[in-house]
């Protein structure tokens, strides 16, 4: 047999009518070689044949199959969802299809399961995508390589930190049960820790750690990220940062913000329309008083955020402003009122109560930060956001070519009727339409311009087109985005409420966040096994902590080695009758009643004659079962039929 290199050719197989509905399997040739195309169909004898002649087990997709097929961002963020991405390397594939035969076989042939591809991705980052659980279990307890689960890509996102980015929310618990410590057990509920050096926004070093489980998952907008927070590890987190320094500090900002409020109330209420640095009076002197109080109320606000950008870093604390409009909000309305000092004293009171009229609304809007932590108002405040950022500004986009359009149209009509204020600048004009909008205008001023027939047809034209078909636009939009908050209220909320969290730890010092973090977790043994990518080298060694949670399994482990037990009885049973059918006819060697079996057996080492042996050591060390009685029988093979006779 020859064994020279295959050459990369596409392989044309027939398929039927049901398989071409397969869109996948018929776009995914472009690009692969003949080893990817026989692992697509799943083919283990072609696969087996290309290697054995030569095939290179390590060669990647080729053209423009799904590395140049997808725009990068700035970030090395991919958009898998809009590219056809299965891996590039053979082992990847049979992953993303969930091949066990195949990958074994190319782990034997000296396939590395931690080799990465154009986007830095491993078989389990592919798994992630591909959302195959059980085959990334596999790759992580595969007897023979195991799979590495903390390498990160080039997006420094590890396979669990990949898996919340993308919403996979039951592969996520899968990976946190697989890397939990179990204390004990007692029937069916366990204590166990889990490692909080990807979990925890809290970073080793008490930096913001933005490639952490809670901070991917709630900037997520899927309702796969809500799901995430609905586990028992990531809600036992959120509490217990809640009760140890949250709650706290979030009434203790509520308060301030009230006591600034009712400062700024005084101080407007109070305030003449002119001569604002004369003293006449007794309100003067509180008002006075007020506006000084708020003056220091607003430097202590502004020097609380600058020690949390000398804490968290300038581009960490513009990312975490994001999850509170309303406290940037309030922020910006502080710098505004502390400007106002210097116009106050240089005599320019116009611009400064300019700066008022936008600093004040500003200022009463921060409540609304407070408000999405009750379950209450929470779900409202979200639906206010959502609705001001998608279905207003699609309204105003449309409304505004319409309000320009009929402008300029009634502007010209207008014309030349010196009795009515619309005729006089388009301004004007615009702000008339808009009146007219919601549905106040004068009917009997159309006759006293030049072309009275002429503005009543537009008339008619702007009522259909604004008032009647873009106005129930907007409220059938926002009907909507009210039925799709409202039958996810309490994972909305639970969401608002983990912002929250995440927001209010930038008031602390890193020194305090790792004080608060010991307080809610334990030291396990061992060293860290991430290195997160905004850590040196010097802080590379740090102390592994980890979070204790007790919860309740379905299943208790007796149950587990039950089922494990009758799965080994079945397999005995099936090995002693395929021996007893060799014997009599006679035939020697691998056992090979059913090819599958005998694959999965052969392939699982290089000794042929110890494959089923270390087939059982496999699943008694997922199983957690004791298998020190059963080493003669798993090193003597031919002892099965004696000892099944015994019985």
């Amino acid at each position: 047999m020859s064994t020279s290199k295959v050459s990369p050719e596409i392989k044309i197989t027939e398929i039927s009518d049901d398989e071409a509905e397969n869109v996948d399997t018929i776009n995914i040739l472009e690009g692969t070689s003949s080893l990817h195309s026989a692992i697509i169909n799943d083919d283990l004898e072609e696969v087996i044949y290309l290697i054995n002649n030569g095939g290179d087990i390590h060669e990647k997709v080729k053209g423009n199959f799904s590395v140049n097929g997808v725009q990068k961002s700035k970030t090395n963020e991919v958009n898998y969802a809009q590219m056809d991405y299965y891996g590039e390397y053979p082992l990847a594939f049979a992953t993303f299809y969930a091949n066990e035969e195949i990958y074994d076989f190319l782990i034997n042939s000296g396939a590395d399961p931690d080799l990465q591809d154009s986007y830095g991705n491993t078989v389990l980052h592919v798994a992630v995508v591909a959302d195959q659980i059980e085959m990334f279990k596999y790759c992580v307890r595969h007897p023979k390589k195991p799979a590495n689960t903390v390498s990160t890509n080039k997006a420094n996102l590890t396979p669990l930190a990949l898996a919340c980015k993308l919403g996979r929310h039951t592969l996520f618990k899968v990976m946190l049960e697989m890397g939990s410590l179990e204390f004990w057990r007692y029937s069916n509920i366990a204590c166990s820790a889990y490692p909080l050096l990807a979990l925890d926004s809290i970073g080793p070093c008490g930096n913001t750690n933005i490639y952490s489980a809670l901070i991917l998952i709630i900037n997520g907008e899927t309702d796969d990220h809500l799901e995430l927070l609905e586990g028992g590890v990531m809600r036992q987190l959120l509490d217990e940062k809640w009760e140890r320094y949250a709650k706290k500090w979030f009434f203790q900002r509520l308060i301030m913000a009230f006591v600034h409020l009712i400062l700024i109330s005084v101080a407007i209420y109070t305030r003449p329309a002119e001569g604002l640095l004369q003293i006449r009076s007794v309100t003067d002197i509180v008002r006075f008083v007020s506006e000084i109080l708020v003056c220091i109320g607003c430097v202590l606000i502004l020097i609380i955020d600058i020690g949390e950008v000398a804490s968290q870093g300038f581009w960490a604390f513009l990312k975490n402003t994001r999850h509170a409009p309303a406290q940037t909000t309030f922020l910006i309305s502080c710098l505004l009122i502390m400007l106002c000092i210097p116009l106050r004293f240089t005599g320019y009171e116009t611009a400064e109560s300019v700066l008022l009229i936008i600093a004040v609304p500003g200022s009463w809007f921060y409540l609304l930060f407070f408000a999405k932590g009750y379950p209450l108002t929470g779900p409202m405040i979200v639906m206010t956001y959502q609705m001001l950022a998608t279905d207003m500004v699609k309204f105003g986009s449309m409304y505004g070519i319409f309000l320009l359009l009929f402008s300029q149209a009634f502007y010209f009509l207008f014309q030349g009727s010196e009795d009515i204020s619309a005729a006089n600048n388009i301004w004007e004009t615009s702000m008339t339409l808009f009146q007219m909008t919601l549905g106040e205008f004068k009917y009997d001023e159309f006759e006293r311009t030049r072309y009275p027939p002429l503005i009543k047809i537009v008339f008619v034209f702007f009522m259909i087109f604004v008032p009647i078909l873009l106005l129930n636009m907007l409220i059938a939009m926002m009907g909507n985005t009210y039925q799709q908050v409202v039958s996810k209220s309490a994972k909305e909320w639970r969401r608002q409420w983990a912002k929250i969290v995440v927001v209010l730890e930038k008031g602390f010092t890193k020194k305090n966040l790792l004080k608060f973090q010991m307080e809610y977790s334990v030291k396990i043994s061992g060293e860290p096994r991430v290195v997160l990518a905004n850590l040196s080298k010097k802080d590379s060694t740090i102390e592994q902590r980890a979070l204790v949670v007790i919860k309740q399994h379905n299943r208790t482990v007796a149950r587990k080695r039950k089922a494990a037990i009758t799965f080994w009885r079945r397999a005995n049973k099936l090995i002693v009758d395929q021996i007893r059918q060799q014997k009599k006819s006679g035939v020697s060697g691998q056992l090979s009643v059913k090819p599958s079996i005998s694959r999965k057996v052969s392939m699982l080492s290089d000794d042929e004659d110890k494959g089923f042996a270390n087939m059982l050591e496999r699943l008694a060390w997922e199983k957690d079962i004791d298998l020190t009685k059963g080493k003669a029988f798993m090193a003597n093979p031919d002892a099965i039929e004696g000892i099944n006779t015994h019985r």
